[in-house]
């Protein structure tokens, strides 16, 4: 806190003068995006902490409450300090986002509101909803070797044959918070919800843990009824496309492709094993997005070269537009390139497994884009479990 609380109010200089936000507290929130936080380790110091960086947003005056102001003076007051109060939660709600290192336990069971009173709230909490619905959630299933496995097999055995007393089981008060930060998520789609609010909901809704809930797609299939911005309408468009048309346009591509680990029917319709359409629906919904994932040491992103067309002729990927929408024949298309970097006699040997690491030797040369990542890192584990899968997955069929 005493490192946090000079840059701080540094920060609320700079809401409050709009003119030099640039120099005064801009550079501060990008900082704190993507710095490697040390988060303190007690409750109380984290609530220290935490209770700096996020705003309470309680005070908010109505357009009807501003108009009713007699006193032009105190207007212009409350109308300075209420634009200062929107900019503190668009972009400190960003930091929060942005910066895995923030996404604490504490943050959701002591700070997330109970209710949202004023849009000032649903706008600092509305871009983190996609994190707040997968925390804790192992819903990015990760390589594990023989050795882990056994353990893993080991543990539920010995858990089945040694039942445990029954006792009462309290919720998980983070389920709640789930729950109402999907709600905060579907009320912003409404078609009668706050128009900015409802456009910060409708660009992030490619997002996987959002485009594959159920309730999203339903009320993303009511808005686009009356969304009357082409911009908007087009992301629901391509949401809906993701949701409900990607596996019948896969099999379209499959069938122009023919590839030799695809198996054809008797009707000449390609027929993907469960473990293919798995690989391929895993590389979309989490391999992808980890390519496009921006690096808080340099924010640069792989797509950032390999999206580029010339940049990396050896290895270009096509890349999503700015909401993460791709066309089905260019994942596929990905998906191919990628599968061509695993080598199926030997994984370790693969190039997608090593280049990202940056290890080189007599025969191979290194990354040009340096080190990536370290070898645990969330996002490495994600590339390692797809390489992992394709020895099963690429099996020739003829």
């Amino acid at each position: 806190p005493e490192l946090v609380e000079p840059q701080l109010a540094q920060v609320m200089r700079g809401a409050m003068e709009p003119p030099r936000r640039v120099q005064i507290s801009d550079p501060i929130l990008s900082l704190w995006a993507r710095v490697n936080w040390i988060i303190p380790k007690t409750n109380e110091q984290q609530r220290n902490f935490f209770s700096l960086i996020i705003p309470r947003l309680d005070a908010y005056y109505t357009p009807d409450q501003l108009s009713a102001m007699t006193d032009p003076a105190k207007r212009a007051d409350v109308e300075k300090t209420q634009e200062a109060n929107h900019y503190l939660a668009d972009r400190l709600g960003e930091v929060l986002k942005e910066n895995p290192d923030l996404h604490q336990r504490i943050v959701l069971t002591d700070y997330f509101p109970e209710k949202f009173t004023n849009p000032l709230q649903e706008l600092f909490w509305l871009p983190n909803v996609e994190w707040i619905l997968t925390f804790g959630a192992d819903d990015k299933p990760i390589a594990s070797t023989p050795k882990t496995a056994a353990l893993q097999q080991t543990a539920k055995t010995v858990a089945f044959q040694q039942p445990t007393p029954p006792q009462q089981v309290q919720p998980d008060p983070i389920l709640t918070v789930k729950d109402r930060a999907l709600q905060l998520y579907l009320d912003a789609l409404r078609p009668n919800a706050d128009p900015k609010a409802q456009a910060v909901a409708i660009r992030m809704a490619n997002q996987t843990a959002l485009r594959t809930n159920p309730e999203v797609i339903r009320a993303l299939v009511e808005l686009e009824k009356t969304e009357k911005t082409q911009e908007l309408k087009s992301i629901i468009a391509n949401v809906l496309k993701q949701s409900n048309e990607f596996l019948p346009n896969l099999k379209v591509e499959l069938k122009k492709e023919h590839h030799p680990s695809v198996a054809f029917d008797a009707a000449g319709e390609p027929a993907l094993t469960k473990s293919q359409t798995d690989d391929i629906l895993y590389f979309r919904d989490y391999v992808l997005p980890e390519l496009t994932r921006q690096k808080r040491s340099d924010q640069q992103a792989c797509m950032g070269c390999h999206g580029l067309p010339g940049r990396v002729p050896s290895l270009y990927l096509h890349a999503p537009d700015k909401f993460g929408f791709m066309p089905v024949a260019d994942v596929l298309s990905n998906y191919r390139t990628l599968q061509q970097r695993v080598n199926l006699t030997d994984i370790e040997r693969s190039k997608l497994l090593r280049k990202p690491l940056n290890i080189q030797d007599g025969k191979e040369d290194g990354h040009q884009g340096g080190r990536r990542y370290a070898p645990g890192d969330p996002g490495y584990l994600i590339l390692r479990h797809w390489v992992e899968t394709q020895t099963e997955v690429q099996k020739p069929t003829h």
